[in-house]
This record gives C-alpha cells, sequence and structure tokens, in this order.
C-alpha cells in the first residue's frame, strides 16, 4: 500500500515548490537588506517575477489537488483504486506546473 500512494507525490510536488520560493525569496531578501541587485537585467527581471509569483499560486492549487486525494481515499474507500492512483497524481502534477 505504501509504495502506491498518491498523496506522497503531492507532498513532494509541494516540497519541491516551497524550495524555489525559499530560493527565489533568498534574492528578494538581499535586495532589500543588503541591497544588492541580482536581476536588473530586463529578462532576467521578468524572470524572476513568474519564478516569485508562481509557487505562490501552485502552492494553493497543490494543497486542493492533496485535500481532494484525502477526500477521495477517506469519504470513498472503495474508489480509491480508480479515482486516486500515483499516475492520476504525476499528471496533476504536471498539469499545475
Amino acid at each position: 500500500m505504501r509504495l502506491r500512494n498518491s498523496s506522497a507525490i503531492y507532498i513532494v510536488a509541494l516540497s519541491l515548490n516551497c524550495l524555489l520560493f525559499l530560493a527565489v525569496y533568498s534574492l528578494n531578501a538581499l535586495r532589500f537588506q543588503l541591497d544588492v541587485h541580482v536581476y536588473n537585467v530586463p529578462v532576467v527581471c521578468q524572470l524572476y517575477n513568474m519564478l516569485y509569483f508562481a509557487p505562490q499560486y501552485l502552492t494553493q492549487l497543490l494543497v486542493l489537488a492533496f485535500t481532494v486525494d484525502r477526500f477521495i481515499v477517506v469519504c470513498y474507500p472503495l474508489r480509491r483504486k480508480i479515482l486516486c492512483r500515483p499516475s492520476r497524481a504525476v499528471k496533476v502534477r504536471t498539469i499545475t506546473e
């Protein structure tokens, strides 16, 4: 049962998303606290803004997917094998990213 745990895929995606956000946020902290301008180039600035805001919204979507997965497992245990497969979790993760 532990080998086919779709919730673990959501947790891994959520943790990687949070690590990405913390890495990008540390660049923002360097800018405001130490006045180090890392991303003043036009293309890098736009890429930074995307990498800064996308994980914030992606976190909410991953938590929603994880919650729906847990809801199905608890409320409809006989449908778990059909609806909560790891392959489906990987598809949801790649769609949201």
